[in-house]
C-alpha cells in the first residue's frame, strides 16, 4: 500500500504484534490551506506479523506489488518481456534486503 506522513518514515515501525515494512520512502513540499509549505513524505508499505519467518515477510511485500496472477504472468512471460521480468527480480531481491532487515533487528532484541 501508499502511504503518507507529515514526519520522517521510518524503514522498520514495529507496533505491537505487527511491523510496517517501508521502501522507496520519499519526500516532497505540500503547501497547505494558509500557503505555507510543510514536508510530506510517502513510501509504499507491507504490514506484517513482528514474529512472520523470512518467506511471510518477503510473500507480504511483494504481495503489495504484485497479485499472485500477475507473478504468474511475469515469470510466463520473461522472453517475450524480460524488461518487467528483470524488474520483477529486482524487486523480489529488494523483498529479501527488506526482510533479512527487519529480522535482524527483531532477533538482535
Amino acid at each position: 500500500m501508499k502511504v503518507n506522513a507529515n514526519r520522517k518514515i521510518e524503514t522498520y515501525e514495529p507496533s505491537g504484534t505487527e511491523v510496517r515494512i517501508h521502501w522507496d520512502i520519499t519526500s516532497g513540499q505540500k503547501e497547505q490551506p494558509d500557503g505555507t509549505l510543510t514536508v510530506e513524505y510517502f513510501a509504499d508499505c507491507a504490514v506484517c506479523p513482528t514474529v512472520a519467518n523470512r518467506s511471510e515477510i518477503i510473500e507480504s511485500i511483494i504481495s503489495e506489488v504484485y497479485t499472485t496472477g500477475r507473478e504468474f504472468a511475469v515469470i510466463n512471460n520473461k522472453e517475450t518481456d524480460p524488461v518487467e521480468y528483470q524488474q520483477y527480480q529486482s524487486f523480489r531481491a529488494k523483498a529479501k534486503e527488506l526482510a533479512d532487515g527487519w529480522i535482524a533487528i527483531r532477533d538482535a532484541k
